[in-house]
């Protein structure tokens, strides 16, 4: 179980991450075209499977 929720935590972490960058190209950028692609690939990201799987530094622990 804890391989699943490291899994799914940094998949999160992954899209949180292009999220950051999203919102900041947006801003940057000005283009709408531009700015719905990059969230699109969020939302992508978020429903996918990770390719990559990002260490976490902090361990987590199921108390019983």
């Amino acid at each position: 179980m804890d391989g699943v929720l490291e899994v799914l935590l940094g998949n999160a972490l992954a899209a949180a991450i292009l999220a950051a960058a999203a919102a900041a190209a947006g801003r940057a950028l000005r283009r709408p075209a531009v700015a719905h692609a990059l969230w699109v690939l969020v939302l992508i990201k978020l429903i996918t499977p990770p390719v990559v799987r990002l260490p976490l530094p902090v361990a987590i622990s199921m108390a019983s």
